[in-house]
């Protein structure tokens, strides 16, 4: 009951924002997010599956490739180990990891690794990622790297499974209301979903319901 309070209360920080848009395969159209840039702040997230090779012993892992942009996190702080800010350690071809990661690789931070068609380094690990609940399917460990990095990788080919994540929040908070309806209007019958902090937490109550039963 009380973990249910926790996930009312904190909707926006599982939701990365106070609204999100995505889509699959195809990133939502340029000039709704324009548009859309005018009464909010954006931050754009990338998600795909990816095989990680390792440079020392020759291990290919499957991993959750998470692809930031400079803004991200809009909600919250990432938490890293050693203490260092995220913008740094995903800089020139960096990436922070899921402890897991490193326990099925046998990485340390410092460690260089194969990703697609470039070597990234092993800058630190994830002790805390403000929108990592929202996320109930995994299918790997947690990789995270800067968008500049995931499109030098090549990995962003036609036909790949991407899911693109907008996260907006709001520069006025008397407009989201409005916002949230006309964008509601907007996407309506198209390929891009909009989800909403009640709507993130309400998913996330019914995955806790599920899980007790």
């Amino acid at each position: 009951e009380s973990m249910r309070s926790g996930i009312t209360d904190n909707g926006r920080m599982l939701l990365g924002g106070d609204f999100e848009l995505s889509s699959l395969h195809v990133a939502p159209d340029k000039d709704l997010l324009d548009k859309l840039r005018q009464t909010a702040s954006l931050s754009e997230i990338i998600q795909m599956r990816a095989m990680l090779g390792t440079e020392h012993a020759a291990i290919r892992k499957l991993v959750e490739l998470k692809a930031v942009d400079e803004a991200y996190p809009l909600v919250g702080i990432v938490e890293l180990s050693p203490p260092q800010k995220l913008r740094e350690a995903l800089a020139d071809k960096g990436a922070v990891v899921a402890p897991a990661l490193l326990r099925a690789t046998g990485l340390s931070v410092g460690d260089k690794a194969q990703l697609g068609e470039i070597t990234i380094t092993v800058r630190g690990v994830l002790d805390s990622e403000p929108d990592q609940t929202i996320s109930f399917v995994s299918f790997g460990p947690r990789l995270m790297v800067s968008t500049a990095t995931l499109n030098e990788s090549g990995l962003r080919q036609d036909g790949a499974f991407i899911t693109y994540r907008n996260r907006a929040v709001v520069k006025q908070a008397g407009q989201l209301e409005d916002i949230i309806t006309e964008l509601g209007k907007a996407v309506e019958n198209t390929h891009i979903r909009l989800r909403t902090t009640v709507s993130a937490a309400g998913a996330f109550d019914r995955f806790i319901e599920r899980a007790e039963r």
